[in-house]
């Protein structure tokens, strides 16, 4: 019987230093031929990666605007809320705005002698090129008062101060009065006649 062991043994000794022989022959072998080197990795990864990349700018640019997904954002959705809001309002509700119409000039601490001589200051103003202008005299007491009235622009209104002062330095004290009225116009109007005018 021990014999038979011994047999057994010795065959499975055999068969343990056959397979270490055939695990030692094959780690001696030269298998590198299969190993793709670092620089061939990264060579290949580099090239799908821009593949890759190019694949999906060219879905995306035949896909185009996606707008179920762009609602679909909370944040999104939230400002094109906002925006439509907006843009119907600017156009729809009438709002109330104040528009200056024109300016008047009001002069007071005028001299007598020259309140006295109105053609003075409606050829003033003819010389000027303000033909459209007018003169309402107000009365006098210590000194005269008088107002410019229909005057378009405020250049035109500084342009008579500037003028009337000249004549009489050191009594008259203009003041440039702004000629509102209440309106009412969506926003759109107002800016469409803000700009275009």
């Amino acid at each position: 019987m021990k014999n038979k062991k011994n047999k057994k043994n010795k065959k499975d000794i055999e068969r343990a230093e056959k397979g270490l022989q055939n695990i030692l022959s094959a780690a001696g072998r030269d298998d590198n031929d299969k190993v793709i080197p670092l620089s061939g990795m990264k060579s290949k990864i580099e090239a799908k990666t821009n593949i890759d990349s190019v694949a999906t700018s060219d879905q995306k640019m035949r896909s185009g605007f996606n707008f179920r997904a762009f609602i679909r954002k909370p944040a999104y959705s939230i400002t094109l809320a906002a925006l439509t809001i907006i843009i119907i309002i600017s156009a729809v509700i009438p709002l109330k705005y104040k528009k200056t119409i024109g300016y008047e000039v009001a002069f007071s601490g005028v001299n007598k002698d020259l309140y006295d001589d109105d053609n003075v200051f409606c050829d003033l103003l003819q010389y000027l090129g303000l033909n459209d202008a007018d003169i309402d005299f107000q009365g006098c007491q210590a000194s005269c008062s008088l107002v410019v009235i229909d005057l378009k622009t405020e250049e035109e209104a500084m342009m008579v101060v500037s003028a009337f002062t000249q004549i009489d330095t050191d009594k008259i004290t203009p003041q440039v009065i702004t000629i509102q009225t209440n309106e009412m116009k969506t926003l759109l109007d107002q800016a469409n006649e803000k700009f275009l005018n």
